[in-house]
């Protein structure tokens, strides 16, 4: 029984660090009010510097997703929504870390007394690279949905990295949905 319960606990105090040291992360904001499945035309841009290889990538990214879905793509000044994509990098403290507790305890009829210890062992360098991508859409100049994504550049593939997390951004992007105003009820 304690055996059981002692490989239950251990497993369990795995799975928590592991899941705790994920690197990923997106933030999704959004206007429920805008039909994008009436947005039939959008202009792609980049606040990066348009020469860049990597704004390069990302944009045809964008354009071959827009693509896939009928969506045209055109001037500024003919079309429904402006698709906005901002990339960087950052560099944040690396919180992976290894926890090793040790303890010991007593308890007797009447009361009891424990003493413990905890040893955090730090894993890797103090900061990690991340590179992070945001998507912007506005329609007739109102920002109406927004995202951004972090993805751990891994092996110095900035371009990976960034690709991976406007990718995510994309696969949320609400092409297709309808207001909620416009939609039936039950």
């Amino acid at each position: 029984m304690i055996k059981h319960s002692l490989t239950y606990s251990l497993s369990l105090l795995v799975l928590l660090n592991v899941l705790g040291c994920t690197s990923n992360s997106m933030q999704l904001h959004h206007d429920q009010n805008v039909s994008f499945a009436d947005v039939d035309s959008y202009y792609v841009s980049s606040v990066n510097n348009q020469q860049d290889g990597i704004t390069v990538a990302l944009q045809q990214i964008t354009l071959d997703f827009l693509d896939s879905h009928g969506k045209l793509v055109a001037d500024i000044e003919a079309v429904d929504a402006h698709f906005e994509i901002d990339h960087y990098e950052q560099e944040r403290p690396n919180d992976s870390h290894l926890s090793i507790g040790l303890g010991t305890g007593s308890y007797g009829r009447s009361g009891g007394i424990s003493i413990g210890t905890n040893v955090i062992v730090p894993i890797g360098a103090d900061t990690l690279l991340y590179a992070g991508v945001t998507v912007r859409i506005m329609v007739a100049g109102n920002l109406v949905w927004s995202a951004t994504s972090y993805r751990e550049i891994a092996d110095s593939d900035i371009l990976k990295a960034k690709s991976e997390a406007l990718s995510e951004i994309i696969a949320n992007f609400p092409i297709s949905r309808k207001a909620l105003s416009n939609e039936p009820v039950d």
